[in-house]
């Protein structure tokens, strides 16, 4: 049994302005969050298909490009163009920009997995990532705003969005000194950095650094990393839904070894998990595995292999019985 992971994929809560920069716009309200929990098909249909693209890629605009996009098939099986258009080359729509609400809204449900239903699996072979930044690599460990604050605002941020004795700082009315104002403007410097490739404006932010900065917006934007306790809730919130769910679900490559939900894992059927013996428990052998090793899951291709400590809490759990607490 291999257990896959590609790309862990949801951003809890996104909030856009309406402002397409770190320029505060007068008058300017929040757009409402976006619950990936509760992100649909439907939802996107309705405030960014057809809003933006079905007046050229339906039947009656000429299916344009040869892209037809008036239904959940066809959108899904060209959302690696709508990602490239929309967030990478920007040349989509050709009548103006995506609202920014409108744009983390599309974002967010890519990002997701593309459900059709609410809190429904991923679409199978979906592009998803982070506006074509990979972040499944990237250590959840490292994702502390402390760590955040060390690689990323610090050194490339600071410089002109915290405050000066000459009264000159925080450009743009942004300040990122600390937890409560990045956090605070967390909408404005995911539009300016992912979206609009804008900032910072002398020097842009490594591969690295993007990929870190993505991986944290991803989790949450959490003050503290995560800490992975030897429970099943814990583990199914941090590890499994983050690094294997994209694969182990009913529509994805693995989809012989669902994970699902509790019962997929304490199958009588499968030897995925053997509660009471880690030695003979799939998942764990598999993670075990050697960073190198081809058969590691996570694959080494897709992720860096679990910490020590991470498999060793797996380990317990399993030791323990494997409950459902």
């Amino acid at each position: 049994m291999r257990v896959c992971s590609r790309r862990f994929l949801h951003i809890l809560v996104l909030f856009i302005f309406n402002s397409c920069s770190f320029q505060h716009q007068k008058g300017t309200e929040a757009a409402s969050a976006v619950d990936v929990s509760k992100m649909s098909y439907e939802q996107v249909r309705v405030s960014v298909i057809d809003k933006y693209c079905t007046g050229c890629h339906s039947v009656a605009g000429g299916n344009s490009g040869g892209i037809n996009l008036e239904s959940y098939a066809n959108v899904v099986a060209d959302l690696s163009k709508i990602n490239q258009a929309c967030f990478v080359d920007h040349t989509m729509p050709k009548n103006g920009s995506l609202a920014p609400q409108d744009a983390a809204l599309l974002h967010a449900w890519m990002q997701a997995g593309a459900p059709e239903m609410p809190g429904g699996a991923p679409a199978p072979e979906n592009p998803g990532g982070s506006v074509g930044h990979s972040i499944s690599g990237v250590d959840p460990s490292l994702l502390s705003y402390q760590n955040l604050n060390e690689q990323v605002f610090t050194p490339s941020c600071i410089e002109c969005h915290s405050k000066k004795d000459n009264g000159e700082g925080d450009k743009g009315g942004v300040n990122l000194e600390s937890y409560a104002t990045v956090t605070k403007n967390l909408d404005r410097l995911f539009v300016a950095v992912f979206y609009e490739a804008k900032m910072p404006p002398k020097k842009p932010l490594s591969n690295t650094q993007l990929d870190l900065l993505a991986a944290w917006i991803a989790a949450g934007a959490p003050e503290e990393a995560p800490v992975l306790k030897s429970t099943f809730s814990s583990i199914e919130k941090i590890v499994i839904s983050q690094k294997c769910i994209q694969c182990h679900n009913p529509k994805g490559k693995a989809r012989h070894v669902p994970l699902t939900n509790y019962k997929d894992l304490i199958n009588p059927n499968s030897t995925v998990i053997v509660p009471g013996h880690p030695e003979k428990s799939d998942l764990y052998i598999d993670i075990s595995k050697a960073e190198d090793d081809e058969d590691r899951m996570p694959p080494p291709k897709a992720s860096k292999r679990l910490s020590d400590d991470w498999i060793g809490k797996i380990k317990q759990w399993i030791d323990d019985g494997a409950p459902e607490n």
